[in-house]
C-alpha cells in the first residue's frame, strides 16, 4: 500500500513521524482486512457456490412465498410476443 501523502510535522517526535509517514507499519486497516478476506472467500470453490446458492434463493423467494405464484399470465405474455413478432406475414409461412 503507498504511504499517505500526509506531510510530517518537523517538531514531532520521530516515532510519530514514521508512524504519519508509512501507516502500513502499524499494521493492515480494516479495510485491507475486509478485502482479504473477500478474496480469501472467493479464492476457494465453496465461496462461490455459497453465493450463487444464496443469490438463487434470493432470486426465488417470491416465488416460494406467495400463496398464489405471480407467473400465472406468464404464457400470454410469450403468446403476445409471438403475434407481434409474426404481424404482417402470411399465416402459412408462420405455421411452417
Amino acid at each position: 500500500m503507498p504511504a499517505m501523502n500526509r506531510p510530517a510535522r518537523a517538531n514531532a517526535p520521530s516515532a510519530l513521524r514514521d508512524i504519519a509517514e508509512a501507516p502500513s507499519a502499524i499494521g493492515p486497516s480494516s479495510y485491507e482486512m475486509k478485502v482479504a478476506y473477500v478474496e480469501q472467500f472467493f479464492a476457494r470453490p465453496f465461496g462461490w457456490w455459497s453465493t450463487l446458492a444464496a443469490l438463487c434463493l434470493l432470486l426465488l423467494a417470491p416465488l416460494l412465498l406467495a400463496n398464489v405464484p405471480p407467473i400465472l399470465d406468464y404464457p400470454n405474455h410469450p403468446a403476445r410476443l409471438f403475434i407481434l413478432a409474426q404481424a404482417g406475414q402470411d399465416a402459412e409461412e408462420v405455421t411452417r
